[in-house]
């Protein structure tokens, strides 16, 4: 877990400067997997509309979860996947956050 909280000070430090080259390479991988859609096998983590999701984060949120995209760009949340106690907890957390900063920016 820290080698990903600190991702972004490993690629500069890597690198030597800005880790933008990076988040292209990532945003060049997300537009890939979207126009051409997954293999039947794989599933890549994809920020989509909460709504419907079977794993217990609140409605009306954009979260990250594993999506699977077919041939005619059509994504799906993959389902039933396990998920640990700690994974738990902290989904519980990132949904938390997301859901007070939903409520900041959008007062009802």
């Amino acid at each position: 877990m820290p080698l990903v909280q600190n991702r972004g000070k490993a690629i500069i430090d890597k690198l030597g400067g800005s880790s933008t080259a990076s988040a292209a390479n990532a945003i060049c991988d997300h537009m890939h997997d979207w126009w051409y859609g997954t293999k039947p096998w794989r599933n890549v983590s994809m920020a989509v509309c909460s709504n419907g999701n079977c794993y217990g984060v609140p409605e009306g949120l954009m979260f990250s979860f594993p999506v699977s995209i077919d041939s005619e760009k059509n994504w799906k949340i993959v389902e039933g996947l396990p998920i640990d106690e700690r994974s738990r907890q902290m989904l519980d957390k990132t949904a938390e956050e997301l859901v007070m900063e939903r409520d900041t920016a959008l007062p009802k």
